[in-house]
């Protein structure tokens, strides 16, 4: 299942600045609908290079905003989904998780074929993500299964494993269309919703959460105590002890926010100033991911 989502995700990782390049050039910069940015081959300073750089500025102005909006979904979220997938379980969350990432391929597809569609369909549709993140779910559940001494490695093992999955999928994807690449996305995301469904288990056990559920009702009935709903919330104070905590917490927020947002401006930064076709973006990020995979060995 992890390894369809991951493929889901990285088979359109290097599709998606160029989709979005041409949808901008074609609407705000009058690139004609016969014509495409993707492979460079406008004479420098030309009314349709210059279209094409516009449509790229235009989608990376969007993308950080959209980016900077999904991080701050996720910090709001995350003590939530933590708190309530402890009483509640893991799975029902995984599977929402899993199904609200369904329509960004899907929406991909959409304006990949519909010139005329706003490349902000598939910016919704990425955002939505923010709700309920699937990865801190993932690592929950697999914590559940894993005995405590297993359980860094076995983190790092899943992680490697996710990066490992992209970056073949980002190298397979440079030899397909970007039809092709949208399709299969939509395909792998619905197999894996699909075989979470039925094929992956709860794996908190009803002893355990009954006990949360307990001792969250304990919690809401003391004096002064706050609704169930905002009790994560309340239990954030924590990083508010001292100063110490409260800077490591801001460096975390905007050191994560930065380094969303480079992975997925560095695309078009390599498209735009070096020419980078498909196959060298797949390559490129086929390395890097080599390197992190080797970090979380």
């Amino acid at each position: 299942m992890t390894m369809l989502i991951a493929a889901g995700s990285g088979i359109t990782g290097i599709a998606t600045p160029g989709i979005l390049t041409n949808q901008y050039a074609y609407q705000d910069f009058d690139l004609p609908l016969n014509e495409t940015c993707t492979d460079n081959k406008f004479v420098d300073g030309s009314k349709l290079s210059k279209a094409c750089e516009s449509g790229s500025d235009r989608a990376q102005d969007v993308v950080s905003l959209f980016e900077i909006v999904m991080n701050l979904m996720v910090l709001v979220t995350s003590p939530m989904l933590g708190y309530w997938t402890d009483i509640y379980g893991r799975k029902t969350f995984l599977l929402a998780g899993i199904f609200l990432t369904c329509p960004i391929a899907f929406s991909l597809m959409i304006v990949e074929n519909n010139p005329d569609i706003t490349p902000l369909v598939y910016f919704f549709s990425y955002t939505l993500q923010g709700l309920i993140f699937t990865l801190p779910v993932l690592l929950s559940a697999l914590s559940d299964s894993v005995p405590i001494q297993h359980r860094a490695p076995a983190f790092g093992i899943l992680l490697a494993v996710l990066m490992a999955t992209v970056s073949s999928m980002s190298v397979a994807s440079a030899f397909l269309s970007d039809r092709t690449c949208c399709f299969l996305s939509v395909l792998f995301n619905a197999v894996g919703f699909v075989f979470a469904v039925f094929c992956v288990p709860e794996t908190l056990t009803e002893a355990t959460r009954l006990t949360s559920r307990l001792k969250a009702d304990e919690k809401a009935q003391l004096p002064g105590s706050v609704p169930r709903l905002l009790q994560p919330f309340v239990d954030l104070k924590i990083l508010n002890r001292n100063s110490l905590f409260r800077y490591l917490a801001i460096l975390v927020i905007f050191s994560s926010m930065v380094a969303e947002g480079s992975q997925v401006l560095m695309l078009y930064y390599l498209q735009d100033n070096f020419d980078f076709k498909s196959t060298d973006s797949g390559n490129a990020t086929f390395l890097l991911s080599k390197a992190n995979k080797l970090t979380h060995f």
